[in-house]
């Protein structure tokens, strides 16, 4: 502008951690909350062609807030549960937690956080095999998640590929991983932990068991803590290593939102 002012940089709406809200709705004055956060990023592109410029505005959810210190503490005499509900007091957030049984006694072992908060909480849900992520649900309500992933929720319609005029999918990529640990085994009781009947151990173990000849399992973890020898810990690592390792199969895609005419929940 002629006063030296940028017309959408010098905005205020668009500043650095400006609260963001965005609401998506499929039938006239109804909306449904699906992201609350903070503008993170400004990328502006020059062009020498005036109408190619545009500005980049990328946001995050409060895990932003969460990334920008580092912090050295201590935790003694509470559950991973009880540090996720006092992590995300910190931040504000109604915590969504789910209750993890292992405890850290002054007198047993004691846990040190080196890192940001939700760098620490999400170390913390991968030993439990839990989730960890901030979520808005549909009251508008701005929450820190940890908990078991959520399996038993109401199925939403379903995806339509290539279903001539009921097709609601743009595009679906779909990734079947068979690298994945197989087996494995505690070293405090060298107990060996499958991961299922019917998941990728049944599916590829034989096929392995002819190319490579493992001295016990094909693509076999080891699961121990030099620090902690805490059995209950260990199981829960334990466990949650095998369920992470179950999931072999991903998939990415997009859909018309007006053709499904529902939300797909962010997490």
């Amino acid at each position: 502008q002629e006063d030296g002012q940028w017309s959408y940089l010098d905005d205020e709406r668009f500043q650095l951690f400006k609260k963001v809200v965005i609401s998506f709705g499929f039938t006239e004055g109804e909306a449904t909350p699906y992201f609350e956060g903070y503008v993170t990023h400004l990328a502006p592109h020059f062009d020498p062609e005036e109408e190619r410029c545009y500005l980049e505005i990328r946001g995050m959810d409060p895990t932003c807030l969460m990334n920008l210190e580092e912090k050295i503490a201590t935790w003694t005499d509470v559950s991973h549960s009880d540090i996720a509900q006092e992590i995300f007091g910190y931040y504000n957030l109604a915590a969504d937690v789910e209750d993890a049984p292992v405890m850290h006694s002054e007198d047993g072992s004691i846990l040190v956080q080196k890192g940001t908060d939700i760098r620490f909480l999400k170390a913390l849900a991968e030993k439990n095999g839990f989730d960890c992520h901030v979520s808005v649900d549909a009251s508008g309500e701005v929450k820190g998640c940890f908990k078991s992933y959520a399996l038993d929720v109401s199925p939403l319609p379903p995806l339509a590929v290539h279903f001539e005029g009921e097709t609601n999918v743009q595009f679906l990529d779909i990734q079947v991983a068979g690298d994945q640990p197989l087996g494995q085994i505690d070293i405090v009781d060298y107990q060996t932990r499958l991961l299922g009947t019917d998941d990728l151990r049944g599916i590829v173990r034989s096929r392995i068991g002819s190319l490579s000849s493992p001295a016990l399992y094909p693509s076999q973890v080891y699961q121990g803590d030099c620090a902690n020898q805490d059995s209950t810990e260990l199981e829960g690592a334990l466990q949650g290593r095998m369920d992470r390792h179950g999931w072999f199969i991903k998939a990415k895609g997009s859909v018309n939102s007006e053709g499904y005419g529902n939300l797909i929940p962010a997490c």
